[in-house]
C-alpha cells in the first residue's frame, strides 16, 4: 500500500514537472513580469529611478508605465516598467547583462533548481510524500512559470531560511530572509517570530544586506533618502484593492486601503498569537509556518503568495507521519478539505495555461481565494494549538 501511494506520488510529481516544463514553450509564457525586471534594471543602469518612469515624473522611451491612471499608450512604446524593493535590482542586474531569450532560459533553470531544493529538504523530512505539499501549491508554481515571478524563488529562500535557523546559521538565515523581503508582504511578517525568539543577528543581517545591495541603485539614480526604500510599495498600492482575504462583499464599505489595513492588523495579532504558543518549539520548518500564513493570506492573494502554503502543507504532512495514529491530526487532515478550493484556483491556472476561457468570474475566483486563504489559516492556528498540547504532554510526562 505504501509503496503504491508513494510511486503514485512519484508519478503526480513528475507529471507536474512537465507541465511546468511545457508552460516555458506555450504562448501564455507571457514573461511579462520577467520583462518587468529587466525594465527597471535597465532604468537604473540609465541612472533614472524607475519610480519615475512609473509615476509619469520622467518619460524614458520606450517604456510606459502600468500606472492604473493611465488611459492610453503612447505612441511606439513597446515596453513596460514597474517598481521592486531597491535591493533587488542589483540581484536582477546579472540578468540584463546577457539577451533577454537567454536570461529568460537561465531564470527558468534557477527557477527549477530551487523547486527541486524545496522537495528534496521534505524528502529529507518525510520521504516521497514531500510531493504533496508541492501539488497542494501547483497553482502558483505554473503561474510563477508562466510569468516570470518570483514564486519559487521566495518560497525555497523561506525554506533555506527555516532549514539554516533550525541548524543555528543565523547569518546564512539573514541572507535568507533579505531574498524572501523582495516580496515585502510575504518577507516582513516573518519579523514577528524572530522577534520572539530574539533572532536579532538575522534581523542585522537581512537589513545590512538589503542596505548594501541598494547602493549601486541608490549611486546611479540619486534618489532622495529614505523615501527610496517605500516606492515599490507606493507603486504597488493600487494591486491591494480588493485583494484582502475577504470577499468584497464584506470589506468594500471600509474604503480603499482600510480593508488592507485591517487585514495587516488581524493577521499580525494572529501571527503573535500563534508565534507565543510555540515559542519552545524547535523545530523551524513547522514553527514559521504560521507567520507565512498569517502575512500572504491575510494581506494580499495573489497566486505567487499562495506558494507560502507549502508550510500549512507540509507542516500537516509530517504531524501524520510523526503520530499516524492521532485522532485530532485525521481531524486537522478533515478541516483541510475546504482547502480543496485550491482545486479550482488549480483549474483556473489550467485553463490560463492552455488559453482556454476562464471556468469562474473574477468575484468567483476571489471568494474561491478567500475561503482558501482563511481554510488556511485555520489549519494553522488548529495546528499550532496540537502542538501546544503535545509539548505539555511531554513537559509532564
Amino acid at each position: 500500500m505504501v509503496k503504491s501511494l508513494n510511486a503514485a506520488l512519484v508519478l503526480l510529481l513528475g507529471a507536474f514537472a512537465l507541465l511546468t516544463a511545457a508552460a516555458l514553450f506555450t504562448p501564455s509564457a507571457t514573461r511579462c513580469d520577467f520583462s518587468l525586471r529587466l525594465a527597471e534594471v535597465d532604468c537604473v543602469k540609465r541612472g533614472v529611478d524607475p519610480f519615475l518612469v512609473w509615476d509619469e515624473t520622467v518619460v524614458l522611451r520606450p517604456y510606459y508605465t502600468n500606472n492604473p491612471g493611465r488611459r492610453s499608450i503612447p505612441e511606439g512604446c513597446s515596453q513596460q516598467v514597474s517598481v521592486y524593493v531597491p535591493w533587488e535590482y542589483s540581484l536582477a542586474f546579472p540578468l540584463s547583462m546577457i539577451p533577454p531569450n537567454a536570461a529568460w532560459w537561465m531564470f527558468s533553470a534557477l527557477s527549477f533548481l530551487l523547486l527541486g531544493f524545496v522537495v528534496a529538504v521534505g524528502f529529507r523530512r518525510i520521504g516521497w510524500l514531500a510531493a504533496v505539499p508541492v501539488l497542494v501549491v501547483a497553482h502558483p508554481i505554473w503561474s510563477n512559470f508562466q510569468v516570470g515571478n518570483y514564486a519559487v524563488h521566495v518560497l525555497a529562500a523561506a525554506v533555506g531560511m527555516a532549514v539554516c535557523l533550525n541548524r543555528g546559521k543565523s547569518v546564512a538565515a539573514g541572507l535568507c530572509w533579505m531574498l524572501v523581503l523582495v516580496k515585502p508582504q510575504i518577507g516582513i511578517p516573518f519579523a514577528v517570530p524572530l522577534l520572539v525568539r530574539t533572532r536579532i543577528c538575522t534581523g542585522v543581517t537581512a537589513a545590512l544586506a538589503c542596505v548594501v545591495l541598494s547602493v549601486p541603485a541608490i549611486l546611479l539614480c540619486h534618489p532622495p533618502l529614505p523615501e527610496f526604500f517605500f516606492e515599490a510599495s507606493k507603486a504597488s498600492a493600487f494591486a491591494f484593492e480588493g485583494c484582502g482575504t475577504w470577499p468584497k462583499f464584506l470589506c468594500g464599505h471600509l474604503g480603499p486601503g482600510a480593508d488592507i489595513g485591517l487585514g495587516l492588523a488581524i493577521g499580525a495579532a494572529l501571527c503573535a498569537l500563534m508565534t507565543w504558543m510555540l515559542r519552545r518549539e524547535r523545530d523551524w520548518l513547522v514553527y514559521l509556518m504560521p507567520a507565512a500564513i498569517c502575512g500572504s493570506c491575510w494581506t494580499y492573494t495573489q497566486a505567487y503568495s499562495h506558494a507560502m502554503g507549502w508550510f500549512v502543507a507540509f507542516a500537516i504532512v509530517s504531524a501524520l507521519v510523526r503520530n499516524p495514529k492521532s485522532r485530532f491530526l485525521w481531524a486537522l487532515l478533515a478541516l483541510s478539505l475546504p482547502v480543496l478550493s485550491r482545486a479550482l484556483l488549480a483549474w483556473h491556472g489550467l485553463c490560463a495555461f492552455f488559453g482556454f476561457e476562464f471556468p469562474m468570474s473574477e468575484y468567483a475566483f476571489r471568494c474561491a481565494d478567500s475561503l482558501n486563504s482563511t481554510a488556511s489559516l485555520a489549519i494553522a492556528f488548529a495546528f499550532c494549538l496540537w502542538r501546544r498540547r503535545e509539548g505539555a504532554k511531554l513537559i509532564l510526562a
